[in-house]
């Protein structure tokens, strides 16, 4: 079924990815559009308002490429859980790395807050100001997608701030509470 893939699947529309890479030190934004021609399939990639027409496979680490009618075999090496990543070849060697999506503040799980994980809208608040909570409690319940996301304490401890209240309309990334750490004896705020 294509509702439960990732894969920018549009109905009656081309499949448009657009993402940024780093390599040299440079960001480069990418556009891949995955096109379809009878039985041929490729994507047309647009970098720095250039089009490249390109079709290929990768088995393992081996790269087969045609790249605007150029044919050409690389090695792509995986780093760290698909974030970096080095392209080979006889001539040169190059590391990139896949920018992961901007949802919010990264620092917020680490300073004790809780985010929302998209845009959505409060549904029920389940703490207060001041409560202790055990780790897996329930604390925020909202709706996002036509789904219910029950947010819930990471780690036991103390409702230091709220930040939401029922019927809110929250971004993604949004802190909705911020819990100090009883289990940590050093404790976060």
């Amino acid at each position: 079924s294509p509702w439960l893939h990732a894969d920018s699947w549009r109905m009656n529309q081309r499949r448009v990815q657009t993402f940024t890479i780093t390599a040299l030190d440079s960001p480069y934004t990418i556009t891949a559009c995955h096109c379809k021609n009878g039985a041929d399939s490729y994507f047309d990639i647009g970098l720095n308002a250039n089009v490249y027409r390109a079709s290929g496979n990768l088995n393992g680490e081996n790269l087969n490429a045609e790249i605007d009618g150029h044919r050409s075999q690389r090695i792509v090496v995986e780093h760290d859980d698909h974030k970096q990543f080095s392209l080979l070849s006889d001539k040169a060697n190059i590391a990139f790395s896949v920018a992961l999506p901007d949802l919010g503040e990264s620092d917020v799980q680490t300073q004790g807050g809780l985010d929302a994980p998209m845009n959505g809208r409060i549904l029920e608040v389940l703490v207060n100001s001041g409560d202790k909570v055990e780790k897996s409690q329930p604390l925020v319940v909202m709706e996002a997608m036509k789904m219910e996301h029950t947010i819930i304490a990471p780690y036991a401890g103390e409702v230091v701030a709220i930040n939401c209240n029922v019927d809110d309309l929250v971004e993604g990334g949004a802190v909705l509470l911020s819990l100090t750490n009883s289990e940590n004896s050093e404790g976060h705020q």
